[in-house]
């Protein structure tokens, strides 16, 4: 089926055995036979074969080309960095990715520095765990390989997710913007507070007890009170999110799982289109990279309508 103005890439494609079991053909697997492609990657991180063909095609005729991924897996950024590189010339000058904005905004500093690989790798290991799923070496070249394929410019990455892990980091930086001695001694309370549910997580092996998954929020709102920051100001981008992503995963956290993956959702969507207006282009040609379950079209397996419908309406 064609999808106009959106090409879809299931990371996960489906790959027939060689031999099935003796039974009748269903449609499905007839279908998956008639419609299969040879797919590669060479050694230069070209693609080749007829599979890359057709994905190629169905990218240059498209204003969206989602990445479904199952995350972790090592081909799926080479493949993504190789298609994000041909793509570039035929218009796509952005790559979505599942951080906050003020992550990827750092991400897209930290690509376009002389040697990215290394000042990213650096930047890592000072605010480890860093960031999921950009401290893994393949994700980190990505990034690089398509911040220069899109002409090395500051507003490449858009980050349309929560963040769980950017206190490692924004708290440092909230310190650096506060505007009075009260705020920046709140900053440095929160970041304490945070080292310390960190090393408990570590020590119990349970990462849901961080301060992003923990009943933090009146913390959070002590350091807002602390630096009443102006709208639009970094400092106000910076505390939004946290407070979004504690509202995510509060309601996870309690139970109310199904409200917690609505409000996910809508978030996811409501920064795409934050970004999508501020490109400045009529019709900005995206890559957009998530987990599979955020890009499907239509219902997904958490029951809601995720970033995959929204892009698909939009295109």
């Amino acid at each position: 089926m064609k999808i106009p103005g959106t090409a879809l890439l299931a990371a996960a494609l489906c790959a027939l055995p060689a031999a099935l079991p003796a039974q009748p053909d269903s449609a499905l697997a007839a279908a998956l036979r008639e419609h299969r492609h040879t797919l590669g990657i060479d050694a230069a991180g070209r693609l080749t074969g007829p599979g890359a063909r057709l994905l190629l095609d169905a990218g240059r005729a498209s204003q969206f080309f989602l990445v479904a991924e199952e995350h972790g897996v090592a081909q799926v950024p080479q493949l993504a960095t190789a298609l994000f590189r041909e793509l570039a010339p035929h218009g796509y000058r952005h790559l979505a990715i599942e951080t906050g904005h003020a992550t990827a905004a750092q991400l897209n500093r930290l690509a376009l520095e002389a040697d990215p690989e290394q000042a990213t790798g650096a930047w890592v290991r000072a605010h480890w765990p860093g960031v999921f799923f950009f401290n893994l070496r393949e994700e980190a070249r990505l990034l690089a390989e398509a911040v220069a394929a899109a002409g090395r410019r500051d507003d490449v990455l858009w980050g349309v997710d929560y963040d769980i892990m950017a206190d490692r980091w924004v708290l440092l930086r909230l310190r650096e913007l506060a505007p009075t001695p009260a705020a920046r001694g709140a900053a440095e309370r929160l970041k304490a507070h945070a080292d310390s549910l960190l090393e408990a997580a570590l020590a119990a092996g349970n990462p849901g007890m961080v301060l992003m998954f923990a009943p933090s929020a009146a913390r959070v709102a002590e350091v807002r009170r602390a630096y009443a920051p102006a709208p639009g100001s970094e400092a106000e981008a910076i505390l939004e999110l946290m407070e979004e992503t504690l509202r995510i995963n509060a309601a996870w956290r309690e139970g109310r799982f199904h409200e917690s993956n609505v409000l996910r959702a809508a978030h996811l969507k409501r920064r795409f289109m934050q970004h999508y207006r501020r490109a400045g282009e009529p019709e900005p040609r995206v890559m957009v990279k998530l987990g599979a379950n955020h890009l499907m079209r239509g219902r997904n397996w958490t029951n809601t309508f995720d970033l995959g419908t929204l892009a698909h309406e939009l295109a």
